[in-house]
């Protein structure tokens, strides 16, 4: 039986196809196109073809992509949302959504409400929810929007309010319209988790075009298979959870990356540079899983609280271009991207790019181009020094002490970098690093998280961390793991200095697919 790997990048498209004793059997790489469907189906049909596969031993089809990522950073073809925010009389000091970008505000989520209702850290409440408040505002709404967001003080600890916001809603809009609740999606911090909840709702529409395009591209190459997206902690979600939580899709691509470089590098703690034709994302292997960034993640300018990766990206890439316009030479950040094979030097193009650079130096080897470039041998040293003390820098904000640590490189741009770099101890550039992304979506397992506050006058710290877990257990066989594999890979326990005897505890879990 067989499993495939399928990631959309920036500029690239990869798939590889691994057996049971998950061995690379055939991998490709295709430029990205501007609809999903065309290149799934195009890196599909190649890595289908290479091997002559019989489609019908095909179990499951993953897939990570930047497709959400990139509509809500470039404004595009959003949902129009409303924002509730069940909390007043309480919460009235920030007004919701107050730090969102105006465009953004006017683009997605114009129309924004504080509602009564809300409870306290321990699950106590703080006030009623207002339902005939609540049915008047939907009423007004009628029309006007595609999607809703909510938000209630303390929902994680009890969602009871946000649900009965749901039926409501339902009531009197129609089952259709798509309500995004905050306790299945944020953390406990109120306007982080607020912010990444209608993000999430402005993603709907996005959402099931991806869905239904990756769907579309799988069926259309004779395959039936169980169908996954990967989310931003490197595990996976059903297509049904891909198109209701969208928002956790947002930056799968470098956590794939470090997942596939751990595996085809047999590494669990290192330093991972992803080369791609764009940009190179570098984060660090704690124990083969990514290390979480223990700062607010932004995206498209608006401050979230859910799990991300600790990533750095700096524009040098394949693609990326060398301004010789004036006497300091300058490398990055812009792009040629997928235009690689149209503008560069070597593929006949007037633009100077690190893959001329690398052709020219014999690092790399492309069929089609001459591998000539005029008056770049001269340039080249510098290049190599420029983009040295770029990598050079970026090992130096990974890094938390002065030790040396490994570096792996993958990504199809990796042979573009210098051969040697200050901080690390050795470089690993592993076989297949070239589609390590692909890989380690199709090597992804399922995960399972719960958090919760627990007053710890009324349970011990060790029946509540038990408790959690269980619950994150339950998560994890919701999302299509298998029991028997299940184990823990995290569990922080955070005492909150402004409650006494209170502690936040969070536990992760993650299993091997059914």
């Amino acid at each position: 039986m067989y499993k495939i790997g399928i990631d959309v990048g920036g500029t690239n498209t990869d798939a590889v196809i691994i057996d049971d004793t998950k061995k690379i059997v055939s991998k490709t790489k295709h430029l990205t196109t501007d609809d999903i469907v065309t290149g799934v189906s195009n890196v599909l049909k190649t890595a289908i073809n290479q091997v002559d596969l019989d489609t019908s031993l095909v179990t499951h089809v993953m897939l990570g992509t930047t497709h959400c990522t990139n509509a809500f950073i470039e404004r595009k073809n959003l949902n129009k949302v409303a924002h509730f925010r069940i909390g007043a009389p309480s919460a009235k000091a920030i007004a919701p959504l107050s730090d969102w970008p105006k465009e953004l505000v006017l683009n997605a989520a114009e129309y924004i409400f504080h509602v009564n209702g809300g409870y306290e850290f321990d699950g106590r409440l703080i006030t009623q929810l207002d339902e005939q408040e609540i049915i008047k505002i939907l009423e007004s709404l009628k029309g006007e929007v595609s999607a809703i967001s909510v938000t209630g003080i303390f929902s994680k600890i009890n969602p009871s309010q946000e649900l009965r916001f749901k039926e409501l809603a339902g009531h009197v809009l129609g089952e259709a319209i798509s309500v995004s609740m905050s306790h299945q999606i944020g953390g406990l911090g109120l306007l982080e988790r607020e912010n990444a909840t209608a993000i999430n709702a402005a993603l709907m529409n996005i959402a099931s075009q991806m869905v239904a395009g990756f769907h579309d591209a799988v069926s259309g190459n004779g395959i039936d298979a169980n169908l996954y997206v990967s989310q931003n902690d490197g595990s996976l979600m059903s297509l049904n959870q891909a198109k209701n939580f969208p928002v956790l899709t947002i930056s799968s691509g470098p956590t794939n990356s470090l997942r596939g470089a751990s595996a085809l590098s047999e590494l669990n703690d290192a330093i991972v540079i992803d080369v791609g034709g764009t940009t190179s994302d570098a984060g660090i292997l704690v124990n083969s899983f990514p290390r979480e960034s223990n700062k607010h993640s932004y995206i498209g300018g608006v401050r979230t609280n859910f799990r991300m990766p600790d990533i750095i990206s700096i524009g040098v890439g394949g693609g990326t271009i060398i301004d010789q316009s004036n006497e300091d030479l300058k490398v990055g950040p812009t792009s040629v991207g997928y235009h690689l094979t149209s503008k560069a030097l070597s593929f006949g193009g007037d633009t100077l790019t690190l893959t001329d650079i690398a052709l020219s130096q014999k690092k790399m080897n492309i069929r089609g181009t001459s591998g000539i470039c005029p008056n770049v041998d001269e340039v080249a040293p510098r290049v190599e020094a420029i983009v040295r003390r770029q990598i050079e820098q970026l090992i130096d904000l990974l890094k938390t002490d002065s030790n040396d640590i490994p570096l792996i490189l993958v990504g199809g741009g990796a042979s573009i970098l210098p051969d040697t770099f200050k901080g690390v101890s050795s470089i690993i550039s592993p076989a297949h690093g070239e589609v390590a992304n692909a890989f380690g979506v199709a090597i992804a397992s399922v995960s399972g998280e719960s958090e919760s506050v627990v007053n710890l006058n009324n349970e011990s710290r060790e029946d509540a961390i038990r408790n959690i877990t269980e619950k994150a257990r339950q998560n994890a066989i919701l999302a299509g793991a298998d029991s028997n594999t299940i184990s823990v890979v995290n569990v922080l326990d955070n005492p909150l200095a402004y409650l006494p005897n209170t502690t936040k505890i969070k536990v992760k879990v993650i299993g091997d697919l059914k």
